[in-house]
């Protein structure tokens, strides 16, 4: 902190409006605070001191590696006359600890002082000074200002509580290099409309009204009787949906089950090894088997319920299609092991192949449209 009180006068002939107050930058970078007061008069007839408006400027032909700041008289000082100046420079982090860090290693003594009433944080010789302000508004608050006695940092937010529908606006003001001199009052100026007053009693009622009504709904009696004809067939629906979801996941196994009897005859193609192919064939027959055992009594409870003759039809011929996809891969199979092992040309095996090809691609669209079906259903 630096206090500086001198006289100043007008030794030109024209009256001055500002006095230029300078700082050596590598000084100027540090300087969390200037004020600059006058006082009118002399002895006992001096009045009280006034504050004097202060801004940055970059006078012309002026020494480098400074920075200038212009003190703005209350009135012209004319020539020979001369007024007392008061100024006050804060700095903060000019002064820096040596050594600036202290290792773990090393023997270790920590300083913690707070003075001010707000979070400064000691450690290892790193001090942060800053102060964040936030200043809640109405609900609807419009056009917002702030007047601060001295620069700061600032942005706007918002926020919700209890009957909010907009949100209430927020003025977030953040200034560092902060000193005791800084405590000071701000100013915020918004408009606000007294009407949005109403809204929110508006919403205080609805929400009156609405507490009531659950209360109302918790209390009534809104059960269904279990021997009424709509609970049965509510069971009776809820048993269908059932059945059916298992038979999309039996259908969805046994694609599952093709997919990988399809990539063994890629594979075949690749290795040759016509031994390996007849024996996943022989897995995979094993549980198509077992799949195709878990359809009948699913596929029996469908006909036995008439909740579910809305789906039964498309039930079946998805059943149907699957079948006949496993039959049509069966003998893509057969044919391309059985032209292995009599090495049968590619041009003709390929032709024996491809009509079957052609259907399998048509029965596997016509079951994914079936599965898409069902499931709208």
């Amino acid at each position: 902190m630096s206090r500086l009180v001198s006289e100043v006068k007008n030794v030109g002939p024209d009256p001055v409006l500002e006095v230029l107050l300078p700082f050596p930058d590598h000084r100027a970078k540090y300087l969390a605070y200037l004020a600059a007061a006058t006082n009118e008069g002399k002895g006992k007839s001096k009045g009280p001191a006034t504050s004097l408006p202060i801004e940055v400027v970059q006078p012309n032909e002026m020494p480098p590696a400074l920075t200038w700041y212009s003190v703005s008289l209350q009135r012209g000082l004319g020539k020979g006359e001369s007024l007392t100046l008061a100024v006050l420079a804060v700095f903060t982090h000019a002064l820096r600890p040596f050594p600036e860090k202290i290792s773990q290693a090393e023997n270790q003594l920590r300083s913690r002082e707070c003075a001010l009433s707000f979070s400064l944080h000691c450690q290892d010789w790193t001090i942060r000074l800053g102060l964040v302000s936030e200043v809640v508004l109405p609900e609807g608050s419009k056009d917002v200002s702030v007047s601060a006695p001295f620069p700061v940092k600032q942005w706007h937010e918002t926020k919700f509580s209890h009957l909010d529908i907009d949100g209430r606006p927020v003025v977030v003001l953040e200034k560092t290099n902060v000193v005791q001199e800084h405590s000071q009052y701000f100013q915020v100026y918004y408009k606000f409309n007294n009407v949005s007053l109403l809204r929110e009693l508006l919403m205080l009622n609805f929400e009156f009204f609405m507490f009531i009504a659950c209360i109302v709904y918790v209390h009534a009696d809104l059960t269904i009787s279990k021997s009424s004809a709509s609970y049965v067939a509510k069971l009776q629906w809820d048993e269908v949906k059932t059945a059916i979801q298992q038979i999309q996941n039996s259908i969805n196994r046994c694609l599952t089950v093709h997919d990988r009897l399809d990539a063994m005859l890629r594979d075949l193609s690749r290795t040759g090894d016509v031994q390996a192919c007849k024996v996943a064939r022989k897995a995979t027959d094993s549980l198509l088997k077992d799949l195709s055992k878990e359809l009948k009594p699913l596929l029996a409870f469908l006909h036995s319920s008439p909740q579910a003759a809305q789906t039964l039809l498309k039930v079946e011929d998805l059943v149907a299609k699957e079948h006949e996809l496993q039959e049509k891969l069966m003998l893509k199979h057969s044919t391309v092991v059985e032209g292995y092992e009599k090495k049968s040309g590619g041009r003709e095996m390929e032709n024996r192949v491809a009509l079957i090809r052609q259907k399998l691609t048509a029965l596997w669209q016509e079951v994914d449209d079936l599965l898409e079906v069902i499931d709208e259903i």
